[in-house]
């Protein structure tokens, strides 16, 4: 006898496929599985889930590089120019101490190389410019060199020469200058000489001739400091 057997649904409607197993008293062996049914179709879209809690807050993101500066913006108009100030009072009067000597009656240069004194002042300490000058004549014909300085006797602080030729008279002017510096009050004088010393060689007070008062030889002091 024969035995009807229903199997899984298939997916075409809900249909059952059909096999026929042959029943054999006894019990017979199955015969192979049928195949597969074609896929059924895709199920309608699930209703959304719930939304999941906010995630924490993510660390600050790297400050960006500095800009590039900018240009430079216009030059402003020039501003108009204040009034006058008020003149202040006027200074005290400026005061400059000087010092000077001339020679009063001439001086013989009798021996060669011996330094006779002309005229001098005396300095309190400071900074002093210093200025000299020396007449020297003779009448006599032999060449002559006469040599001066400015000097304490023993510092000296300038020096000068001249030589005139063998005539009867000549005459030389010797003119120096000097910054001294004294740190006690000091005499600085001229002084004199010559290499043909002789009673008719002088350091002369006045010029030999056209004279303008005892100034020919002279010494002069200003002080700066």
């Amino acid at each position: 006898m024969a035995k009807i057997r229903l199997d899984t649904p298939i997916a075409t409607g809900g249909d059952y496929a059909i096999s026929y197993e042959d029943y054999v008293p006894g019990g017979g062996t199955p015969g192979p599985q049928g195949p597969a049914g074609p896929q059924g179709p895709q199920g309608n879209p699930g209703s959304p889930g719930t939304p999941g809690a906010k995630g924490d807050t993510g660390d600050p993101g790297q400050t960006g590089q500095t800009g590039s500066p900018g240009s430079p913006g216009a030059k402003g108009d020039t501003g108009s120019q204040g009034d006058p100030g008020i003149q202040g009072p006027p200074g005290p009067a400026a005061t400059l101490t000087t010092a000077q000597d001339a020679l009063a009656a001439d001086v013989v240069l009798t021996v060669s190389g011996t330094w006779y004194d002309g005229p001098g002042v005396s300095l309190a300490a400071g900074t002093w410019l210093v200025l000299g000058t020396v007449t020297a004549q003779r009448a006599a014909t032999t060449l002559s060199s006469y040599f001066a300085r400015i000097t304490t006797g023993s510092v000296h602080y300038a020096s000068t020469q001249g030589t005139q030729p063998s005539q009867s008279p000549h005459s030389v002017s010797l003119t120096m200058s000097a910054i001294i510096t004294l740190a006690a009050p000091t005499t600085i004088k001229l002084q004199a000489t010559t290499n043909a010393g002789a009673s008719t060689e002088k350091m002369l007070a006045a010029t030999s001739a056209y004279g303008s008062g005892n100034n020919a030889t002279h010494i002069r002091a200003v002080k700066v400091a």
